[in-house]
């Protein structure tokens, strides 16, 4: 009987770890479908929301920016840059949530924010990093 309880107790966890697994895979492996409507920024862009005290901002433009830019990547996603000292930024870019902090934000061709990075990356490579692990994901537009 105490066995019996035990094997089923055995393929019930089982069945919970495969089915687990399943959707695991499927959600790593999936890639997001593009929503209905035009690409309002014509492809990816990779934004850093700057204010003109912030000493990261200034870092990035000088040094991380100008590697990204002569990257591989910078042509896969454009970089710009948005003060925000007189408030959000455009529409167009829609931020999971805004506060008045620097911050870089991946987005892809939609205006949806795809990653966010609050502290200095520290070269051109970490920014191509994350851009890299984020375009496979993408939807192509």
């Amino acid at each position: 009987m105490h066995s019996e309880r035990s094997l089923k107790l055995i393929l019930a966890a089982a069945s919970v770890a495969l089915v687990s697994g399943t959707l695991g895979a499927l959600a790593y492996f999936s890639r997001p479908t593009p929503p209905d409507g035009d690409a309002v920024l014509g492809g990816p862009q990779l934004v850093l929301f700057e204010l003109d005290d912030c000493g990261w901002c200034q870092s990035f433009r000088r040094k991380a920016g100008r590697q990204y830019l002569e990257g591989e990547h910078a042509d896969k996603a454009a970089l710009r840059y948005i003060s925000i000292e007189d408030g959000p930024p455009p529409k167009r870019y829609r931020m999971n949530s805004y506060r008045q902090t620097p911050m870089l934000v991946l987005f892809d061709a939609y205006g949806r924010e795809v990653e966010r990075v609050t502290s200095e990356l520290k070269d051109g490579a970490a920014v191509e990093t994350l851009v890299r692990r984020n375009l496979k994901r993408m939807p192509k537009s």
